[in-house]
């Protein structure tokens, strides 16, 4: 099995250049002569140190560790600052997903993947301070670009292609996890992760365990394959909340039924 690494190094690096994103902004604001990149720095300074605080967040608050880069960090950060924003640029989500592929990431991975984009483009902000103006305004030009349209790229198809975990799950002989919302999945998704850390194994062996239970079991309420994503003591009320989802479905559409046909006066 791979080495793997946890995200702390990448937190240190950040909380140290969120303090000289915030030191350069205070020394360069009160400048009357601003050149581009100056102008680019005090225009954009805002969206460095919300994007930092967001990053350094999600690495705080993930359980999971990832497979180890070249150097101590993980391997999906050097992708994405090698391979999926090079000079601060954010690709379109099929470019984005035909470059990912060949590197067959994992389930955390691909979840975390706007997290580790993100903290690339950070790291292209700083390294634009030590080039030269033209070359610097250019770089901090881009990133400023890629994190603004960062919203509009579709990472829930990015991670349907390319997520090895719900490549199993959507597999559900009882065909109800197809249809969760996405959020739900992201849950089920989630914990899957955190069976993984637990079990110290990975996501798609925990989704391909509870794949073959799933597959081998006779009834359908014990052929969903969410039940056995939930640890064994909460099983029984998983199984108790997958009976009551479609009968919950059921009493709220005769309720809206009975509201929209009630008289109005």
């Amino acid at each position: 099995m791979p080495e793997n690494v946890k995200t702390e190094q990448l937190v240190k690096t950040l909380k140290k250049y969120k303090r000289y994103f915030r030191r350069m902004y205070s020394q360069t604001l009160p400048k009357k002569d601003k050149e581009p990149y100056d102008e680019w720095l005090c225009d954009n300074y805002y969206i460095f140190e919300r994007e930092c605080m967001s990053c350094i967040s999600s690495f705080k608050n993930s359980r999971s560790s990832f497979k180890k880069g070249k150097t101590s960090l993980p391997r999906i950060f050097e992708i994405c600052i090698d391979e999926i924003c090079k000079d601060g640029k954010v690709p379109d989500e099929t470019e984005m997903t035909e470059c990912l592929v060949p590197f067959k990431i994992s389930g955390r991975e691909a979840e975390m993947l706007p997290d580790f984009i993100r903290c690339a483009i950070l790291f292209t902000v700083r390294k634009s301070f030590e080039a030269d103006n033209v070359e610097g305004t250019t770089l901090i030009g881009n990133c400023v670009k890629s994190l603004r349209r960062m919203p509009d790229i579709d990472f829930e198809k990015i991670n349907d292609e390319l997520n090895p975990v719900e490549k199993i799950l959507v597999r559900d002989p009882s065909g109800s996890y197809p249809k969760l919302d996405e959020a739900s999945k992201a849950m089920y998704r989630e914990l899957v992760e955190i069976r993984a850390v637990k079990e110290k194994t990975t996501g798609e062996e925990i989704a391909r365990e509870a794949l073959k239970k799933a597959q081998k079991a006779e009834t359908p309420i014990d052929r969903c394959i969410e039940k056995y994503i939930l640890p064994e003591k909460r099983r029984k009320l998983g199984a108790f909340l997958l009976i009551l989802k479609p009968i919950l479905a059921v009493i709220l559409s005769a309720a809206l039924a009975t509201i929209t046909k009630a008289p109005r006066f």
